[in-house]
């Protein structure tokens, strides 16, 4: 069934219509624009009837119920909403091997270390005149980020250190009081680096658990407004939000509940 009651009309249509005067569209309006345009229309092999009427409405609803029409049933649109809810559920699990793999905090220093070894060994082989030292920065960044500053600032520290115990393996042109002082100076920049990400880091994670947000398609009961949850078991809906999120609810009663259900306590 559809309700016919909503028409999208160019403005030449409109400039048809006298002002302060009532119009029916299949009476009076469609006559007009086919004294001046052409109607279009489109064709179409499913069931209609115009519900504007009460009896029409009745004939409709009693079309409905005696199977003359096929309507979707309640259990037809669950089963589109799980299939929407399992397709959302699987495009999120597509994600997850990433997430998890930066959840494991126990074994991502391992990763940082590896990184960290990669780059010194870059750095060993291109020799003493070719520097990479802003490639420190990798390691030293995620490792703030993700496993927090203590390893930020072991890896800003180790870093500049092995670069120059490299300066003594290699025949250099500048003296080790040039190489010292640089050496310090990777230090502090980087240390001071480990300790903005960390900070940056904390602030995001702090913000993230205060703003938590529901997405997608809920399906919820037109009469109870109860929540069908992961389970398809039913739930109010207070608590389902509150189990996704960080909100929490204080009920109270509003004044029109007031007034149907303690009405007869109320003084106007």
């Amino acid at each position: 069934m559809v309700n016919t009651g909503i028409y999208v009309l160019e403005p030449e249509v409109l400039a048809l219509m006298e002002p302060n005067r009532c119009y029916d569209f299949s009476l009076d309006i469609f006559p007009l624009v086919l004294k001046q345009k052409a109607l279009f229309g489109y064709y179409s092999n499913g069931y209609w009837r115009d519900i504007g009427t009460v009896p029409s409405y009745l004939k409709a609803t009693s079309d409905a119920l005696s199977s003359k029409i096929s309507l979707m049933t309640s259990e037809s649109i669950d089963r589109s909403r799980s299939e929407i809810y399992n397709c959302c559920s699987q495009s999120k699990k597509k994600g997850r091997p990433v997430m998890s793999f930066l959840r494991n905090q126990k074994i991502l220093p391992l990763y940082w270390t590896i990184l960290a070894l990669a780059v010194l060994a870059c750095d060993f082989v291109m020799g003493p005149y070719i520097q990479f030292p802003f490639l420190f920065i990798i390691p030293v960044t995620l490792a703030s980020w993700y496993s927090g500053r203590g390893w930020g600032y072991l890896f800003a520290i180790t870093l500049p250190l092995v670069r120059w115990y490299f300066t003594t393996v290699w025949t250099v042109s500048w003296p080790m009081l040039d190489a010292s002082i640089n050496v310090l100076i990777r230090v502090m920049v980087l240390l001071l680096l480990a300790y903005l990400v960390d900070r940056t880091a904390r602030q995001t994670r702090a913000l993230t658990s205060e703003v938590q947000m529901l997405r997608g398609l809920l399906p919820i009961c037109s009469f109870c407004k109860k929540i069908r949850n992961e389970d398809n078991s039913w739930e109010m809906l207070e608590g389902y939000i509150s189990r996704h999120s960080e909100a929490q609810f204080s009920h109270g009663v509003c004044p029109d509940c007031a007034r149907e259900h303690f009405g007869e306590f109320l003084k106007d």
